[in-house]
């Protein structure tokens, strides 16, 4: 994955993800979940970092993922 980004207090914008063309044939479904990250990624709006945890959230503060140090 590539992509921009800016962030700004707790606002977060994520622009232009991409992803390379090489298709994954395997596990099953890891191109659907390929597709599924970068689109819910696009979604961001909102971003808070607790106790090594980076929560991000959609526009309407839903929590749209969420990624754990260590």
């Amino acid at each position: 994955y590539t992509g921009t980004f800016t962030a700004f207090d707790q606002t977060l914008r994520i622009n232009q993800l991409t992803s390379s063309q090489v298709l994954c044939q395997a596990p099953d479904g890891i191109m659907e979940q390929e597709g599924t990250f970068l689109s819910v990624m696009q979604q961001a709006a909102r971003m808070s970092i607790s106790a090594g945890q980076l929560s991000i959230f959609d526009s309407n503060g839903n929590r749209i993922m969420e990624f754990m140090s260590g």
